[in-house]
């Protein structure tokens, strides 16, 4: 299953000297951008390293349909915005955070069909 088309996923963080520097993959495009620090980072980015950090994702807490679930969905900048959860074969979960509507096909979309009833 692919991930969204939409959104950042935190593809590795690494702390050095007391700051976490984050590895960022934008789903859109594809392109990976190390050493992000929260700082450093732009809206989307920063929302994500911050959720991350300081709200890390409780897996009995996603509404899972199979390997896939959302983790929140709220508006932001005039747009509904999921956070999504995927389970790997081997138990390892990926999150994508600030997927919006648009970036949501196949599989994934059982969450907006579930947000529009």
């Amino acid at each position: 299953m692919d991930p969204p088309g939409t959104g950042v996923q935190i593809v590795e963080t690494e702390e050095r000297k007391g700051t976490s520097y984050h590895t960022m993959k934008d789903l859109r495009n594809g392109n990976v951008v190390r050493n992000v620090t929260r700082s450093s980072a732009r809206k989307l980015w920063r929302y994500a390293i911050t959720e991350h950090e300081s709200n890390p994702v409780k897996e009995g807490q996603v509404q899972w349909h199979g390997n896939l679930g959302v983790w929140k969905s709220s508006k932001r900048a005039g747009k509904l915005r999921f956070d999504l959860v995927q389970r790997m074969p081997d138990g390892q979960l990926h999150v994508y955070y600030g997927v919006t509507e648009d970036g949501i096909d196949g599989a994934w979309r059982v969450f907006t069909e579930e947000n529009s009833a």
